[in-house]
């Protein structure tokens, strides 16, 4: 399908592994952007997944060819932001933004999220409510956690900065998007520090997340904290570089 230069909204799926609820779940996404009164694409970028994720991509896109649905494959697998980074380097809207597709935050959450931005937000964020059970314990605990201990680090507020579900004002977001260096998923706390530092309008919108008891998490917790740590400290000394030589105020 050719490239819509006009549309409202680009929507960016960053899938790996995720063939079992891709179809279902676009389908959720295309339901709810069809009930508002945006224009829209939905990218959907695959991060050389092991299962038959690409194979589901091209139905969903033959299936509905009378939507604005566009495909990035990654030759190799290349991390959860430079997915992302991707996606949103390629998207036409005047606002975009990326939901995780397990839609553990729904994605009925959307037009919420870009009232704000068309109110002058030039960040928003899902800030996610949780519905505490035996499989979504584990998920708060580490997430709070993590906000705690990286706003303390960092000497930053407290944000929901892990949030799989954040959309931005393309025309005043993208020169900051594309200063972000990690390709992984400390993205998105340095998404976050780096548009609080450029003195960009973030606003957080309240959103259920549940935890889907089936779904096996991406993310390894004894690997992945030990590196999150490492890179919070990797970034707070750049950030006293940028301070001690004067480029942050």
């Amino acid at each position: 399908m050719s490239e819509n230069n006009n549309v409202d909204v680009s929507i960016v799926i960053a899938c790996y592994n995720d063939a079992p609820h891709l179809r279902a779940n676009i389908g959720h996404i295309i339901d709810i952007m069809d009930l508002t009164r945006y224009s829209y694409e939905v990218i959907m970028v695959d991060d050389k997944s092991r299962d038959n994720s690409r194979e589901m991509i091209d139905r969903i896109i033959n299936e509905r060819p009378e939507r604005h649905l566009r495909k990035i494959f990654h030759e190799r697998n290349m991390g959860r932001g430079r997915s992302v980074t991707d996606g949103f380097l390629e998207a036409n809207g005047r606002m975009m933004g990326y939901i995780d597709i397990d839609l553990e935050i729904h994605a009925r959450y959307i037009p919420s999220v870009l009232l704000e931005i068309e109110k002058g937000a030039d960040f928003v964020i899902a800030r996610r409510l949780f519905d505490l059970n035996y499989h979504s314990i584990v998920r708060f605990i580490v997430s709070k956690g993590y906000i705690r201990f990286s706003s303390i680090v960092l000497g930053m507020k407290r944000i929901d900065s892990e949030s799989g579900f954040k959309f931005f004002n393309r025309e005043t977001m993208l020169d900051t998007i594309k200063n972000v260096n990690d390709d992984h998923w400390f993205w998105d706390t340095e998404v976050v520090c780096r548009s609080r530092l450029a003195d960009k309008k973030i606003v957080e919108v309240p959103a259920l997340f549940i935890k889907l008891p089936h779904k096996p998490s991406t993310v390894k917790f004894s690997r992945d904290i030990i590196d999150y740590i490492k890179k919070l400290f990797s970034f707070r000394r750049e950030l006293q570089e940028y301070a001690d030589r004067g480029k942050v105020r």
